[in-house]
């Protein structure tokens, strides 16, 4: 009976996992399928870009111990209580009467894998994710999967205190008690803080990259002492429960802290531009991305100087040229005697997925945007379409005749739409499906009805404004003077 309860229990929790996944399938298709499956930086790289950044297996390690010795791609370590966690499944695992054994001890498997994973090369587990697994081919940094760690760490750590509380577990656990495994955490704090202060770590270690004071290193010891110390105290029976559970809150939380402080790099924070700033920019250059961060030397791209002298962005130009001949990027500075007098290019309308420009041209030629070439991109001329097609450098072409034209370029996203119309037809269906329950009749007729009218028209309202958003204003004018 128990097995087919729990049986029912995770059969539920993954329909509703799944259906988490379908609602959340307008994110996720296209950033796969628009993104990643085709990524250049990510895709059909070797086992050995992979593993860059990777830490070794004591530095992983020291996650216990001291933190500031673990490679800031992969620590997940705080306080060592973290220690009585991974301890309390092993020695509690016999003991029947423990309530969730089972569940304990397949965390207790699961993060010992992933803990392995995450030291790249030092074990052939994190080979075997990076082979089979979906997408792990293209993740790099192995430390970075070690995010999973702390939930679980959290969990068992909950799960041993609440059996420790328990007066007829306790009885049923000698001759080990809880106070045990908390002294056996502590004796393996102090031999495992001195025997790898010195062990090989990755290169992103705090205590490379940081020159942070010398006491920090004096603060995690004691503290995990202290940590370790008054966890002993808060599982034996007795009045002084309640204070050294505060204690030690006090303490995971200021050991918590200083190694936040001094755990990680530290970077000149540039001024955040204000939301006027960041329009004004957008109008002057479609490329702006807002704030830049990073470690390295920032790359400045400086423009072009316009004939008023004024710095000038080459967004878009045009250039006379044969339709059989190849689309050349002009971006860059072009022989003045390749244009025509009076050729002009303006923009009309932008957005990151729309752009209006309006072309005169004396002369048949191609106009070429400073945006990365994708076959998603349409262009079009009123009614009559154009191919979009890839220049030198991988940026949008398109040739136009003499005259004067309105160019629509569109990002069209197939992978989008069918993202929206799944998760919204998986709203729809959750919508429907509990409206079954709701009595009288009218109210479930009622709520089918708002549920198909609100989900159709949100669909049919996003599809419209995919093109028809806010105009980001951006004033850009090319002639053939430039």
């Amino acid at each position: 009976m128990n097995w087919r309860r729990a049986l029912h229990y995770y059969a539920t929790v993954g329909i509703y996992v799944g259906l988490g996944q379908l609602l959340a399938l307008a994110y996720t298709l296209p950033f796969y399928v628009e993104f990643l499956r085709d990524a250049p930086n990510r895709v059909k790289q070797s086992y050995q870009w992979s593993i860059a950044f990777s830490d070794h297996l004591g530095g992983a390690a020291n996650s216990f111990f001291n933190p500031l010795r673990s490679d800031v791609n992969g620590a997940f370590g705080s306080s060592p209580l973290i220690l009585v966690a991974m301890l309390a499944p092993v020695a509690l695992a016999p003991v029947r009467q423990v309530k969730g054994r089972a569940i304990m001890v397949a965390l207790w498997l699961a993060f010992v894998v992933i803990f392995l994973c995450s030291v790249g090369d030092d074990t052939p587990v994190d080979y075997f994710f990076w082979k089979f697994f979906p997408f792990a081919d293209s993740f790099r940094v192995p430390g970075r999967i070690a995010v999973l760690l702390p939930p679980i760490l959290m969990l068992m750590l909950a799960w041993f205190f609440r059996a420790a509380d328990d007066e007829n577990f306790r009885r049923q656990m000698r001759p080990l008690v809880p106070w045990h495994l908390t002294l056996m955490a502590q004796a393996v704090f102090v031999t495992g803080y001195f025997l790898l202060a010195h062990t090989q770590t990755g290169y992103c270690t705090p205590f490379n990259i940081q020159q942070y004071p010398s006491w920090v290193n004096s603060l995690i010891f004691l503290s995990g002492l202290a940590c370790l110390l008054l966890a002993t105290l808060r599982v034996l029976p007795g009045r002084a429960r309640v204070l050294a559970g505060l204690l030690l809150s006090g303490i995971v939380i200021t050991q918590t802290v200083v190694q936040l402080r001094y755990g990680a790099w530290v970077a000149h924070r540039d001024p955040t531009p204000s939301l006027e700033q960041m329009d004004e920019a957008k109008r002057s250059d479609l490329a702006f991305r807002g704030a830049q961060f990073g470690m390295e030397s920032k790359t400045v791209v400086k423009p072009s100087v316009g004939v008023d002298g004024k710095p000038f962005f080459p967004f878009a130009v045009f250039r006379p040229a044969n339709k059989n001949a190849p689309p050349v990027d002009y971006s860059a500075a072009v022989p003045q005697n390749t244009a025509v007098p009076g050729t002009r290019v303006a923009t009309v309308y932008t957005a990151f997925n729309r752009l209006v420009l309006k072309v005169d041209a004396s002369t048949p030629g191609f106009l070429t945007l400073s945006v990365p070439y994708s076959p998603n991109w349409r262009a079009s001329v009123k009614s009559q379409k154009f191919s979009v097609v890839r220049t030198d450098r991988n940026e949008l072409a398109v040739f136009l005749p003499a005259g004067t034209h309105d160019v629509d370029f569109r990002f069209h996203s197939p992978a989008s739409v069918a993202g929206m119309l799944i998760s919204c037809g998986t709203a729809l269906f959750l919508a429907l499906f509990f409206s079954r329950r709701c009595r009288p009749g009218w109210v479930r007729n009622t709520v089918m009805v708002v549920a198909i009218v609100v989900l159709g028209g949100g669909f049919a309202l996003w599809e419209r404004s995919l093109y028809n958003g806010d105009n980001l204003g951006m004033r850009y004018v090319w002639t053939s003077s430039h």
